[in-house]
């Protein structure tokens, strides 16, 4: 008997076990998989940070080196880049929009498909994630020009004509801003001697009608330290 009782016991458990199974139903599966989603694209975003920073760097040293074609391909990298992150988003909108759908078994298959592209894109993302690729960028190497050759050519047929007049304008903000720095006046390392300073000074304070008594304050808050000099040699 105690056979029997166990055997039925076993197929009860076994029958339980089923039942909780089949009530995971494909809205669940679905949802659940849109949660992983989310969660794997806030931490490549967090990581991908370093790497757009970096690229952004390394294209303003390329223009300031006066490589215009170097800080171009990393710019368009970038944007690349970045549009990975926006169409993420986007297509991770568009699944929780369906799953939320009353009648989701009409749109199931387009919420399958929306996660399987979503993967995708999250894929070709986390692939985007290394620094020494970005650093690769910028070498002379052999090596290191036929990969930016195959970044080029990849890049070429990825971003729209948005996204290309995006890039010239990033570019341009740099080029801008590195002629801007090459074309300021130098800083005098080198203090001005003192008479030259004092006379400067007297020469104000007459043109400004200054009685002579106020000239040894104007003399001391324009060179500092005539004031000590006349008393030492007094």
């Amino acid at each position: 008997m105690g056979g029997v009782f166990g055997k039925a016991s076993s197929a009860s458990t076994s029958s339980n076990g089923a039942k909780q199974q089949s009530r995971i139903t494909p809205h669940d599966r679905a949802v659940l998989d849109l949660k992983k989603q989310r969660d794997n694209l806030k931490i490549y975003i967090h990581k991908i940070e370093a790497v757009l920073k970096r690229e952004h760097e390394l294209a303003r040293t390329a223009v300031r080196e006066g490589n215009k074609k170097k800080a171009l391909l990393l710019l368009k990298r970038k944007r690349f880049q970045e549009t990975l992150i926006e169409r993420a988003e986007g297509q991770i909108q568009n699944v929780e929009e369906l799953t939320a759908s009353i009648e989701f078994a009409v749109v199931e298959q387009q919420v399958l498909a929306g996660i399987k592209a979503g993967t995708e894109t999250l894929t070709e993302l986390n692939n985007q994630m290394k620094l020494e690729d970005v650093e690769r960028l910028m070498d002379d190497t052999q090596e290191a020009i036929a990969y930016q050759n195959e970044i080029s050519e990849m890049l070429g047929t990825s971003l729209s004509e948005v996204d290309e007049a995006a890039v010239l304008a990033e570019l341009e903000e740099l080029e801008v801003a590195s002629s801007a720095i090459q074309t300021a006046p130098d800083v005098p390392t080198h203090a001005l001697p003192a008479d030259s300073a004092a006379s400067d000074a007297v020469q104000e304070a007459e043109e400004a009608g200054q009685p002579a008594g106020e000239m040894d304050g104007v003399l001391n808050s324009k060179t500092g330290d005539f004031a000590l000099k006349g008393f030492l040699t007094c």
